[in-house]
């Protein structure tokens, strides 16, 4: 969308810091745009939870970040462990949204199918 000529994703990737995920705060609309900032597993559960973000497919990639956040976040060695706590806390911000509660499934049943996996953070 173009909002003062200037052309925006309703999420994107902080193109200074990979960190941060962008959002706009979709509450505000369409009395004032105001872009909220998602740092942790934590934030993303937030906005999916207060409807900071609306609509099906954006939800599920709000998770989607959550996680990417998630693990990136994280310092210890079982990954696979947070992922899975991770991707159930997210389901939970919003339990009825289906698209969330699907790519959830598939993030943590796609990591069960792979027989190699070696990710270092």
């Amino acid at each position: 969308m173009r909002i003062n000529g200037s052309q925006y994703h309703t999420i994107w990737v902080d193109p200074e810091n990979d960190s941060i995920i962008k959002v706009i705060d979709q509450c505000k609309l369409p009395f004032e745009f105001t872009i909220a900032e998602m740092r942790t597993c934590e934030d993303a559960f937030d906005a999916i939870h207060h409807m900071v973000i609306r609509g099906a497919p954006l939800i599920g990639v709000t998770g989607a970040y959550g996680i990417y956040l998630a693990l990136l976040n994280h310092k210890g060695s079982d990954w696979k462990k947070l992922l899975y706590e991770s991707a159930a806390y997210l389901k939970s911000a919003r339990p009825t949204a289906v698209n969330l509660a699907i790519l959830m499934d598939e993030m943590v049943e796609n990591d069960k199918k792979s027989s190699v996996c070696s990710m270092e953070f």
